[in-house]
């Protein structure tokens, strides 16, 4: 099968034809070996030179060599449009394979234009191939085909910022396939014209990338000869020619790397030199050459390719300079780069360069150097950037002066005989040089102009903006470019100034204001010389001067009185003659010296004046001080000064009249005086004509001041004083006086004083007196006065008998050591009188050197009789303490005798000392005018000593002292720490102690007594007795000592006629007396007798963490506690009871643990090492035992409670309740407008914890940078639904806080957590710059602006939203919309505002921005669309019809001033003018408005369409013809409300006749922009809400307050025509503190808002006042609409609690028995509140004062509240629950309570014992008759009966 001979075969038989041999043959497994030849096996295959076997085959079908390419172009082309021409670039690609080339690119098409790209390329594959020879029979001769299978380019267009990479192509060339290959050259060309693709807007750095591809190949046709010759065709495996290419679009001109970062490129500046764009060797040069250096040019993508520098001259063309491209200039200079690497050409080469020109010498002129750099993209026009900069070649100019035309001057100054003066010493000095210097060839050649501008040729950047000499003009006047000034200041009259400091130049900072403002630190009388240099932009000066002198103060005028009798100064004329009258006066000014000097009499007594004498004084200059001395009068007044000479000061003058006077008349006495800076001064005296002597007055003994007059002292050193001398005519002038022992005469007193007091020291003791006489201004004198005399004495007050409240002191005799008086010394310290004395007595009483120290006790019926003592005899009195003891710390009552027979007491001092000195003070001293004193708040320490010591003091200032002590402070009583110890039988009764048990440091021997009761605290059975004995006692008296401390105390029970008795209790105690007498009763345990069962007590759990042993009293019934591993318990009334048992139990009754059995005195258990689980309940049981059984009770439990509990209670910031709802949005959470409120609200914690932790506890911190500091600490707040309201706080603007908060469990708290950040914004935002622009379709406004500020360091944004609205006249136009801000970070915005409707030029229309702060705080901003102030050209023009309110007249070509009117009343008479037309005769019509959108004059259908034929205008409803220039509406025609009316006029068109000329006026067609119509009655009255609420209210803020309204309108768009928002103009608001009124805030408007938040009125309000809002509605025609006063008032506090007021259950305020059907609880007066009054109350009731575990709250609406049996069925007898209550005011601010614990005891007493007593033993009043009839439980307690019974058996 494989032999198909004779075409072919597959195998050959071998040389043995033992096997086969593979031939090259057909078959696929077989090798083809063509192109090839072989010989016949296929292992002599050889294949052609350009092919090889395929990969795994054995054939010839892969080809080894590459497609050439002979020629490749591409062209890219950017198309001619309009007048540009084309630009392209060719470029030739081919290169090696695989290799890419990059070439930049300026093309760029204009919008929705495209390039143009065209390809040509010529390629060739043709190797040689072998003829299949003998294989033509299976490979036919035209049955293969090999050469070019594919040609093709692919396109990539990459580099944009949104758009991915976009890929074009393949384009192939269709010619050639796989099935048609080109064994030859082909060439390939094609166009491109779709780029770049729709949307994409080539950039710079965009890439282009092009790819073309060639490759070879072609198949070979084989016929199968093993199926017959099938023919199918073997493809060969080809090569590729690959070239790729890349455009770079560089559309950027080079630029310098000074500019990186700015606006272009990227590549900055790495050297020093590259700060040098350009840089000038000069600006301003006398030299004819300059060198211009630059480096630092940069292009990103192409490089630069070269330089270019050229000079250039300027001219001036008008008022500024051009370039001349025709002038003289030095040839231009090139610099190229051509050879340069790229990466160097990016960088500009990456060096500095330098260029040189000289210039022509001859002419200066202003020269421009350009340096140009050019890239090296590949298009014909380069990429480009110019810069050049300017300078300034003039070696001829020079400044001059033209002081002769122009002259200096200084600001105020004035002229007076040649010199130049200022009169103030404090403002600058101005000092001017206007025009006086000019450089002339500046000045015209304008060589300091500004050059102009050309941008398309210098970019922003490139230009020479800035430098000394650049496009901007220099500075300067006539030239001159600097002034700079100094000046000088001496005393000598500007003599000593010649020449100015070369180093004191002082620029000016105005150049054009030609002046300089000196602060000259001057005086008067120098002089200052002023410069001034004058300077060129070359540095050529000239320097003139001025001469100044300075005085600003008028002449000093010395005192002007009248002299007589040698005594000068008076101000009184003693005669009526005025020619008598002799003046004198001194008058000087050394700075300037005196000019004139005029002095006047004036009579004034009729209120006009009349002149009586008028004379001038020549004034007395000299040549000089020698001169004045010689000639002058009294030359010890002359003087000089350094400018104008020297003068004499002193002037005396006599008028040279008759006139005269009357008594008691006043004239008026002038000088008037003039220096030679012609400042003038004045003094005026009033003469008084007085011939009457004073009144006298009175005298005082004393020093002034004193509070009472002195008539006794002990010191020799006399004062007195006086007072009500007068002189009702001229005054009195001086005293004199005299001090002696009778009365002096008035020529006896030689002592003279202008004041009020004397002083005089006496020779001894005695009665002296003083004598003063007044005189007047006439030296008139009065009578003599004299004092009442001072006694002066030596003798001291007596003081004694001191008596001390709390002073105790053991009673018994006293002894004065001194008297041998003998007396009973009470146990308070008081002395009495024996009724028996003996020399034993005297023996055994306690000695005492002064007895007369302690007080006398008095009869309380008569004070001069001592009591006696007649108790006992002395024989049977002990002798007295020797120690005094207090026995109180904090107050001290004392009373004592003193007495002053000769001054008498003045006053008393106590002192409280350490020591008897006083030195060591320990209070005081206490003053006081009484012989008693109370001191109190004192602090004395427990066993310290102390010694009062008393002062009396006489009124002559002499003193005597009490002193007494030591006294020791004892206010604790004996203290015991051991335990009494009783047993009993039939016959005794032992209680026992021992010897350390008792203790007092503070005394040394101590007294026991005795008792027994049927309670405890009683001694009703027994009363105490002594513990010692009689004979102990007499044993006592004989040692002098008071008692024996003993150790036990035995009663014999038949000699107290008393017995035990079974089933009863009896309480044994012993009472300790100390020496203060302060007593400690110890009881011992209860002596029980018990035959019943135990009684059911009642069992407590107690905190294990209690000291019992410093407690006071029990621990109460605990219901939680914090530990885990410990229990403890407490029980009582367990009566009976022999032992007991306790168990520790769970809520399932699971006994968790137990203890043995316990005595009967043990009623306290603790269990340890427990492992209980936290808010789980835990119970004690207890078992009480006895011989006769067991009972049991149990505690109502312990929940075991977490220390830091989390609760998530998620606190956040409340918002304060608004109005209306649109506000709602304006206030953000976490941000809030008041400084002394604070709501928060948290999340309820879950059952049981909402039981547990139930006191709220709150916290605030402010927020500092990153740290929080605490403002408030934590402290208890009451509360309700979760919500809590914090007031009366004093919070900072702009500051951030956050509360704290945790609920509490007793001592257990949960953790503290946070609110949110809360940030104060109690002021509205400031406005920004911002500005507005009104685009020519009088439509769209572009809004540039920067956000509002407030507080932009803050960390928060403060600044919610923004809102526009257009306004005329104050009011909204359009409501107010919300502006969108862009999210950019550029400081100004841009928002474009589309209005509805282009607005006209005949209204000043404002936009106004409304910026609302997160708080809700909003400021308005306006901007004019248009500057309405504008005059040249005037924006805003006057309408041709103006509307008015009539009726009207208007003459022929008379102004109309008025401006036109937007609204009227409906019964109003409607008018309109058109003062500046000039036709003849005019058609008018009134129109109703066809409903337009409406806007003053901003759009109306009438508007758009004028009619031609106003009077038959199907709105017409009046109409007529006029030819005058106004018409006035028929006043008969009514008006609808809420309509608006245009009046239109029509004029032909009229030829007016004129003397010299004609005017065509065309025809007119016009409408007023209309007039509104509003109701005869304005709109409808307003409501107020405040903080949210339309009622009357409480506030809880001092500090701000939200006002909100609605109403007030009458018309609102769109139902009326109205060209505002609604009819009201503006709101305004004020605040009262009476209906109505407003004298708190006055009227404030708030334009169009309907709200306002007042902040800041912590200093305009009270708590408790109340106050009263008004709002006002203010229409457009000028009516008022006011709203009824809304009332609230101040409340910052909660309801107060009254604690002496009872929480009870039906009367009972301690216990709790509930029966029937429940119990009510009442807590009447508990709560009040003065201010805001309770609104309701809560009530609940709990095992703790904190928790309301038992019954939860309800509301009760009065002070009593009612819970059911039901409710009350859980609690337990024996136990303690308190009634927790909270009380809201009409504030909502809550104050929390609660009661006193109350026990629940719902079990009657236990059946007691009855005593059978013996009548007769009661009617004796034994111990036994006084005891209780009957005993009862402990729970109920009760009192004996008070009656005794005889109880009779019956047997």
């Amino acid at each position: 099968m494989y032999n198909h001979e004779p075409r072919g075969q597959a195998y050959k038989l071998s040389a043995d034809r033992k096997h086969c041999i593979e031939t090259c043959s057909w078959r696929l497994e077989h090798n083809l070996c063509f192109p090839g030849k072989c010989d016949g096996y296929s292992t002599e295959c050889r294949c052609d030179p350009d092919f090889a076997p395929r990969p795994g085959s054995r054939d010839c079908l892969r080809i080894l060599t590459k497609p050439t390419v002979l020629t490749a172009t591409m062209t890219i082309r950017l198309p001619a449009t309009g007048n540009s021409s084309k630009n392209e670039a060719i470029v030739d690609f081919h290169r090696q394979q695989n290799t890419s080339t990059i070439d930049y690119i300026n093309a760029k098409p204009a919008p929705n234009k495209k390039l143009e790209l065209e390809w040509a390329v010529t390629s060739r594959f043709k190797p040689e191939i072998s003829s299949p020879g003998v294989r033509h029979h299976f490979i036919p001769t035209d049955g293969y085909q090999i050469g070019l299978v594919r040609e093709y380019f692919v396109f990539t267009l990459s580099g944009h910022a949104t758009y991915p990479a976009n890929s074009i192509g393949p384009f192939d060339d269709h010619r050639v396939s796989e099935t048609n290959p080109k064994l030859a050259e082909l060439t390939f060309s094609g166009q491109l014209t779709q780029l770049p693709p729709t949307g994409w807007e080539l950039q710079s750095g965009q890439t282009l990338r092009y790819s073309y591809t060639v490759k070879n190949g072609g198949f070979v046709t084989v016929d199968n000869l093993d199926a017959n010759g099938v023919r199918s065709r073997r493809f060969l495996t080809g090569q590729e020619f690959s070239q790729v290419g890349t455009f770079v679009f560089d559309f950027n001109e080079p630029y310098h790397c000074t500019r990186v970062g700015q606006t272009e490129g990227h590549r900055s500046c790495r050297h020093d030199f590259d700060q040098e764009m350009l840089q000038l060797s000069v600006s301003f040069t006398r030299q004819n050459e300059v060198t211009a250096r630059f480096g630092g040019w940069r292009d990103d993508h192409a490089g630069i390719v070269s330089y270019e520098a050229q000079v250039m001259p300027m001219y001036r063309l008008g008022d500024r300079l051009n370039e001349n491209h025709h002038g003289a200039a030095p040839p231009h200079k090139s610099i190229l780069l051509t050879g340069e690497a790229e990466e160097t050409r990016r960088d500009g080469g990456d060096r500095q360069f330098s260029i040189r020109f000289e210039l022509p010498p001859a002419t200066p002129a202003v020269y421009s150097i350009i340096v140009t750099a050019r890239d090296a993209v590949r298009n014909a026009m380069k990429n480009l950037r110019r810069t050049r900069r300017f300078f300034i070649y003039d070696n001829t100019s020079f400044v001059s002066k033209r002081d002769s035309i122009y002259p200096l001057s200084v600001d105020n100054s004035i002229s007076n005989d040649g010199h130049w003066w200022l009169q103030n010493l404090d403002e600058n000095v101005v000092f001017r040089w206007t025009d006086s210097f000019i450089n002339e060839i500046h000045d015209t050649g304008g060589f300091l102009l500004p050059i102009i501008r050309l941008p398309e040729l210098y970019n922003e950047g490139y230009e020479h903006n800035a430098g000394p000499r650049s496009v901007n003009a220099i500075d300067n006047v006539h030239g001159v470019v600097h002034f700079a000034a100094q000046f000088g200041v001496d005393a000598d009259g500007g003599r000593s100034l010649q020449n100015p400091d070369a180093s004191r130049w002082l620029p000016t900072a105005d150049l054009h204001a030609q002046m300089q403002s000196f602060r000259v630190s001057r005086r008067d009388g120098e002089s200052a010389k002023l410069w001034v240099r004058a300077e060129d932009v070359m540095n050529s000066s000239q320097v003139n001067s001025f001469v100044l002198h300075f005085d600003s103060s008028p002449a000093q005028l010395g005192q002007i009185g009248l002299v007589n009798r040698g005594v000068d100064g008076l101000v009184v004329h003693h005669s009526r003659s005025l020619h008598e009258l002799r003046a004198q006066w001194t008058s000087s000014d050394v700075h300037s010296g005196l000019y004139t000097v005029k002095w006047e009499i004036i009579d004034n007594y009729t209120d006009s004046a009349v002149l009586m004498h008028s004379q001038h004084e020549r004034r007395q200059r000299f040549d000089s001080a020698e001169s004045c001395r010689k000639t002058s009068y009294r030359p010890e007044y002359c003087y000089c000064t350094s400018i104008t000479g020297c003068f004499n000061a002193f002037y005396a003058a006599s008028p040279n009249t008759e006139a005269t006077t009357e008594h008691n008349h006043d004239l008026l006495l002038k000088l008037t005086v003039t220096n030679s800076a012609l400042l003038t001064s004045s003094s005026t005296i009033k003469i008084s004509i007085d011939l009457s002597a004073p009144h006298p007055g009175h005298v005082f003994d004393g020093a002034p001041g004193s509070e009472e007059e002195v008539d006794f002292q002990s010191g020799r050193l006399l004062r007195a004083h006086w007072s009500g001398f007068f002189d009702p005519e001229s005054g009195i002038r001086m005293y004199r006086y005299g001090f002696g022992a009778s009365c002096l005469s008035e020529s006896q007193l030689h002592l003279e004083t202008t004041g009020l007091e004397a002083i005089w020291e006496a020779p001894g003791p005695g009665s002296y007196m003083i004598a003063v006489a007044a005189y007047n201004n006439a030296m008139e004198p009065s009578a003599v006065v004299y004092s009442d005399g001072v006694l002066i004495t030596d003798h001291r007050p007596s003081i004694a008998q001191i008596s001390i409240g709390s002073l105790r002191v053991r009673p018994g005799l006293l002894l004065d050591a001194g008297s041998q008086d003998l007396w009973y010394l009470t146990e308070t310290g008081r002395r009495r009188e024996l009724h028996n004395d003996n020399a034993t007595c005297r023996a055994r009483a306690t000695r005492m050197e002064n007895t007369n120290l302690l007080a006398l006790d008095l009869s309380k019926f008569n004070e001069s009789v001592v009591q006696k003592f007649e108790d006992a005899d002395c024989e049977d009195i002990g002798p007295a303490g020797e120690v005094f003891y207090l026995v109180t710390d904090s107050a001290l009552e004392l009373s004592w005798r003193a007495a002053d027979s000769v001054s008498g007491i003045r006053k008393y001092s106590v002192l409280l000392a350490r020591d008897s000195t006083g030195l060591s003070s320990i209070s005081g001293p206490f003053f006081t005018k009484h012989s008693t004193e109370k001191i109190s708040g004192l602090s004395l320490e427990d066993g310290g000593r102390l010694f009062v010591i008393v002062t009396a003091n006489n009124r002559a200032g002499l003193s005597a002292n009490l002193t007494f002590g030591p006294i020791t402070v004892d206010t604790s009583e004996p203290k015991f720490s051991g335990q009494l110890k009783t047993r009993s039988d039939s016959q005794l009764l032992v209680v026992c102690w021992g010897g350390s048990d008792f203790q007092d440091p503070e005394s040394h021997v101590l007294e026991f007594e005795v008792g027994v009761g049927s309670r405890r605290n009683s001694t009703d059975i027994v009363p105490y007795p002594p513990v010692v004995s009689a004979e102990s006692q007499e044993r006592s008296r004989a040692a002098n000592i008071s008692s024996v401390n003993s150790t036990c105390a035995v009663l014999r029970l038949q000699e107290l006629d008393w017995n035990l008795i079974g089933e009863h209790t009896y309480h044994v105690s012993i009472r300790c007396t100390n020496g203060a007498r302060l007593t400690t009763t110890v009881f011992a345990e209860p002596m029980v007798h018990t035959n019943r069962l135990p009684t059911q007590g009642i069992v407590m759990d107690e905190d294990p963490d209690a000291n019992l042993e410093n407690m006071f009293g029990v621990p109460h019934d605990i219901r939680y506690q914090l530990r885990a591993d410990t229990l403890r318990s407490r029980w009582s009334g367990f009566k009976y009871a022999t032992s007991f048992q306790v168990f520790l139990v769970d809520e399932t009754n699971n006994i968790l643990a137990k203890n043995l059995s316990l005595p009967p005195e043990i009623v306290r258990y603790q269990f340890f090492g427990l492992d209980l689980e936290v808010f789980k309940t835990y119970f004690t049981k207890v078992s009480a035992t006895n011989a006769l059984g067991t009972v049991s009770a149990t505690s109502n439990g312990v929940t075991v409670e977490s220390r830091r509990a989390k609760l998530g209670l998620h606190p956040m910031n409340v918002l304060p309740p608004v109005a209306n709802e649109t506000r709602r949005y304006m206030v953000e959470m976490d941000f809030q407008s008041s400084l002394s409120t604070i709501r928060v609200q948290w999340t309820r914690p879950r059952p049981p914890l909402d039981v547990i932790f139930h006191t709220a506890y709150w916290s605030l911190e402010r927020k500092l940078t990153h740290d929080w500091q605490t403002v408030e600490d934590f402290r208890r707040v009451a509360y309700n639904n979760d919500t809590v309201v914090l007031t009366n706080l004093h919070l900072k603007n702009g500051s951030m806080y956050r509360s704290l908060l945790k609920l509490c469990s007793e001592r257990v708290c949960s953790e503290a957590e946070a609110t949110p950040e809360l940030m104060v914004l109690h002021t509205p935002p400031s406005p920004s710059d911002w500005s507005v622009n009104l685009e020519p379709d009088n439509k769209t406004i572009n809004l540039n602006m920067k956000e509002f500020n407030q507080f932009p360091s803050s960390e928060k944004n403060t600044i919610s939203h923004y809102q526009w609205s257009l306004q005329h006249d104050g009011a909204n136009i359009l409501n107010w919309t919300d502006i969108d801000l862009p999210s950019s970070d550029i400081a100004s915005k841009s928002i474009i505002i589309e209005l509805p409707w282009p607005v006209r030029s005949t209204k000043c229309l404002q936009l106004a921005v409304r910026c609302f702060n997160r708080a809700g705080l909003s400021t308005i901003d306006k901007r004019q669309l248009r500057d309405c102030s504008a005059y040249d050209p005037k924006l805003i023009i006057d309408p041709t019809v103006t509307d008015a309110i009539g009726p009207v007249s208007l003459g022929k070509h008379e102004l109309w001033t008025l401006p036109d009117a937007d609204y009227a009343s409906s019964k109003a008479q409607l008018a309109a003018v058109w003062p500046m037309l000039r036709y003849t005769l005019y058609e008018w019509a009134l129109l109703a408005s066809s409903g337009g959108t409406g806007g003053s004059g901003y759009y109306d259908k009438v508007l758009l369409n004028p009619p031609r034929s106003p009077i038959n205008h199907p709105d017409a409803i009046a109409g007529g013809f006029t030819d005058a220039e106004f018409v006035n509406v028929p006043p008969e025609l009514s008006m609808q409300p809420g309509r608006r009316y245009h009046l239109c006029i029509h004029a032909n068109e009229t030829l007016l006749q004129f003397e010299k000329f004609t005017q065509l006026l065309p025809e007119l067609v016009e409408c007023s922009d209309g007039i509104t119509a509003l109701g005869e009655t304005s709109g409808r009255e307003g409501r107020v809400a405040l903080n949210g609420r339309f009622e009357d209210q409480m506030v809880t803020s001092l500090s701000d307050l939200l006002i909100e309204w609605t109403g007030f309108e009458a018309h609102e768009q769109p139902q009326a025509d109205l060209p505002h928002v609604t009819d009201i103009q503006e709101h305004a608001y004020c605040l009262g503190s009476f209906k109505s009124g407003c004298d708190v805030l006055d009227w404030i408007s708030v334009g169009v808002a309907k709200s306002a938040s007042l902040t800041g009125l912590s200093s305009e309000l009270q708590e408790g006042h109340r106050y009263f809002v008004s709002v006002k509605g203010v229409d457009f025609i000028g009516r008022i609409v006011r709203s009824q006063p809304r009332s609230f008032r101040v409340v910052i506090h909660s309801p107060r609690i009254n604690p002496d007021a009872l929480i009870a259950f039906g009367g009972r305020h301690r216990s709790i028995s509930v029966r029937g059907v429940g119990e009510t609880v009442c807590w009447h007066g508990r709560f009040s509140d003065p201010v805001a009054a309770v609104r309701t109350y809560w009530v609940a009731l709990g095992s703790s004062p904190s928790r309301p575990d038992a019954i939860p709250f309800a509301e009760s609406p009065d002070e009593c509240h009612f819970w059911s049996s039901e409710e009350l069925s859980e609690l337990r007898d024996g136990h303690h629950y308190w009634v927790l209550l909270r009380a809201e005011n009409f504030a909502g601010l809550i104050a929390d309570d609660h009661s006193a614990p109350i026990l629940v005891d719902r079990s009657p007493p236990l059946a007691g014992s009855v005593l059978d007593v013996d009548p007769m033993v009661h009617a004796v009043g034994t111990t036994a008759a006084r005891n209780c009839n009957y005993r009862s439980s402990p729970e109920g307690g009760c009192q004996p009966s008070g009656q005794t019974f005889m109880i009779r058996i019956v047997t």
